[in-house]
């Protein structure tokens, strides 16, 4: 039997996320605009055509690259910077900024022929042969030293170039899944076991190997859990919790390691800020993960509904939160269509206006799109763009886009590195986000990101702003701090908790939460686990049934009209509570629990308060508590009450504040401003209270008196 070096720290191995480090953003003249440009498909006349258009839509910045490898490395002895050389001399000439990309976010044809190790292997034990982009198993020493190597070659090539602002490595990591199966992958995974448990005496312990005889007794008996071993009907159905947890986290720490290899090779010659682009709420990979590791972070918006502004803006406190609140970059949206999904609607006039300025609300300080000129073939040949196949410059996109570019240019530099004033925090957590969807039971329906996004949205309609921060962030400067599901408990986050409530803030979880450790195994203790005392109630059963069973919740006491209580529905999920110093807040009103708590709410020290929701509520239960809980603290927004229109806010270096008004509502609203300032975008001057319209995608971004 083959045991690792008794040497190894078990406890600093499992330290649940790396520590921070300061965000270094690209040096811009004003906020970043522009996009994916892809000269290297078309002739050169075409790129004067475009660069023409780009002075009228005032683009100051181009991302470079993104795809490029089998041009600059044909062969793996032979190197060609032709075409890059020409494309970056003529964004230069052009004066334009770039992002120039390592070209490493899909394999060229070639690497894969010689090396097949590079191909992924996938969920179901499949090796896979050369196509699509997501294709490069991050395990594998080939793809690992030519990754690195080009990117050590473009790095040397441009580190001095002025008018290369950042590097761009790999696109979009993950895709389809986000992982490998490989025996390569299988001998990096035990290798990342010994690192973090050190014997196979406590990895056997972590994983409960007793269990239906699993135990291990060399490491070479451990592989990596999939369609042929642990999984029973697909990847949320595992027989072993433990060794599918670990696996999502031995894949983003691959993923990491494949980025850092990319990393260290530009480093060698150039310290510009580094990046990649996430992808929002992406389950496979840990994005908090990756935050020592990025100077800046960015990410691509392609929301799946056009009617759910609450997401898109989540998603953006989500990015500003893995650099402990800094800005962030908008890479990629559409300005018209995507081109991935059965239907691609259109996006409705003013959207994209109203949508670009909302990623500059909540942190962003570019506006870049895919693409800059549309492709002529492949998939994404009927994706949208700035120009057309055509070229015109009298599309709607295209005078869309160059009117915003006007306004980005008035903007200047008002708001870079500008940061959000919030005092409330939204905890998200992959790891409870894994360990629940994987629970088998009590029911697989209750689901991890639409729960967070209904919890954040109570907070986005109370016109709240809120950081999206992992459960490992400082809560030292939030009176709220909401947790939902937050099921695997790490050590320390119950203690940050307590402090929140001990100084008089507002603690905000509830059901399948306080249920398993880092490990994924159960508490041995009443539920909620080591919430229980916080939260000052036990959970005696749970419930579960279909989406159709309805239990009505009743809150007690006088609704704010006077009328009679509030009831709401309550669906999925349905813990039967028992108070232990918490009172009574709302009950159940059917099945033999009827009558029994639903909703809690606990009194900490003198002045805090941690509620405990043990059931799925509809939104207008949640948006009750969560409003509860901000009023207490006046964090309500001004504009709570009406429908559609948000207020964010940006606090720049300087110290000047600018509200972004925009309104997401389909039919005008007519509110009394709550400040006085300037409209940086039409120089109008408001008074405090005065009243104005907002017709439908209207913004207003107000530099305060």
């Amino acid at each position: 039997m083959t045991e690792a070096p008794s040497a190894v720290s078990v406890t600093r191995l499992r330290t649940p996320a790396p520590a921070p480090t300061p965000a270094r953003l690209p040096e811009v003249p004003g906020v970043a605009f522009g996009g994916d440009y892809n000269p290297e498909q078309w002739d050169k006349a075409t790129w004067d055509a475009d660069y023409e258009a780009f002075d009228v839509a005032r683009i100051t910045t181009v991302t470079l690259g993104v795809f490029t490898w089998s041009l600059t490395q044909p062969a793996e002895d032979t190197f060609d910077f032709t075409a890059l050389d020409e494309m970056v001399a003529r964004a230069a000439a052009e004066g334009r900024s770039i992002c120039l990309a390592t070209g490493t976010g899909a394999l060229s044809p070639w690497i894969a022929r010689a090396y097949p190790d590079v191909t992924r292997v996938d969920f179901e034990g499949r090796r896979h042969r050369y196509g699509q982009r997501h294709n490069a198993c991050w395990s594998s020493p080939n793809f690992r030293r030519l990754s690195a190597g080009i990117a050590g070659r473009i790095a040397e090539r441009y580190a001095n170039h002025p008018n290369v602002v950042a590097w761009h490595i790999g696109n979009e990591y993950g895709g389809d899944g986000g992982a490998c199966w490989c025996d390569l992958c299988a001998a990096e995974f035990r290798l990342w076991l010994q690192a973090r448990y050190g014997t196979l005496e406590d990895l056997n312990e972590a994983w409960n190997t007793t269990f239906w005889s699993h135990r291990f007794t060399d490491w070479d008996e451990i592989v990596p859990p999939s369609a042929l071993t642990e999984h029973w009907r697909g990847r949320g159905y595992t027989a072993f919790q433990g060794i599918t947890l670990d696996y999502y986290r031995f894949s983003t720490d691959n993923a990491i390691a494949a980025f850092r290899a990319e990393k260290d090779a530009i480093r060698a010659h150039s310290d510009l800020p580094v990046t990649t682009n996430f992808m929002g709420f992406f389950q496979p990979l840990d994005y908090h993960r990756w935050a020592s590791e990025l100077d800046f972070a960015s990410w691509d918006n392609y929301p799946p509904r056009a009617d759910e502004p609450w997401r898109t803006a989540l998603t953006h406190d989500l990015m500003r939160g893995i650099k402990d609140g800094a800005p962030f970059w908008l890479m990629e949206q559409t300005p018209t269509v995507t081109a991935s999904r059965d239907v691609n609607p259109v996006r409705r006039p003013g959207v994209m206006r109203l949508w670009s300025w909302q990623a500059v609300a909540h942190g962003s300080d570019s506006v870049l799109f895919f693409q800059m000129r549309a492709s002529r073939g492949a998939c994404e040949m009927t994706h949208g763009a700035v120009l057309d196949h055509s070229g015109r410059l009298d599309t709607r996109a295209f005078r869309e886009v160059a009117g915003l570019g006007a306004e980005l240019e008035r903007l200047g530099t008002t708001v870079l590195g500008a940061r959000t004033p919030a005092r409330a925090a939204l905890l998200v957590d992959w790891d409870s986000w894994w360990a629940v969807e994987m629970a088998d039971g009590p029911n697989r329906l209750v689901r991890y990101l639409p729960t967070v996004l209904e919890w954040g949205r109570a907070f986005w309609e109370a016109g709240t702003q809120v950081d999206v921060v992992p459960v490992t962030a400082d809560l030292s400067g939030y009176d709220v701090v909401a947790a939902p599901l937050l099921h695997l408990v790490k050590e320390g986050v119950v203690e940050a908790l307590e402090a929140v409530a001990a100084r008089g803030g507002t603690v905000l979880t509830g059901y399948l939460s306080g249920r398993v450790d880092e490990d994924d195994r159960r508490f041995l203790a009443d539920v909620p686990g080591p919430l229980g005392a916080l939260a000052g109630v036990r959970v005696a059963e749970t419930d579960a049934a279909e989406p159709d069973v309805v239990n009505p919740v009743t809150f007690e006491g006088t609704a704010p009209d006077g009328a009679a209580p509030r009831t709401v529905d309550a669906r999925l999920l349905f813990e039967v509570l028992v108070p232990e110093g918490a009172e009574v807040v709302a009950r159940y009103g059917a099945d033999f629990y009827a009558g029994e708590p639903a909703v809690t709410r606990h009194r900490v020290a003198d002045d805090g308060e941690v509620w405990y929701l043990g059931t799925e509520l509809a939104q207008e239960g949640l948006a009750h508590v969560v409003r509860t809980a901000l009023a207490r603290h006046d964090l309500l927004g001004p504009y709570a009450d009406v429908t559609g229109l948000e207020l964010a806010t940006r606090v720049a270096p300087s110290g000047t504040v600018v509200d972004f008004l925009l309104h997401h509502g389909g039919a005008p609203v007519t509110v009394a401003l709550h400040a006085g300032g300037e409209d940086l975008l039409t120089g109008r001057t408001y008074a405090a209270g005065e009243q104005v319209t907002f017709a439908p995608t209207d913004v207003v971004v107000l530099r305060r008196d």
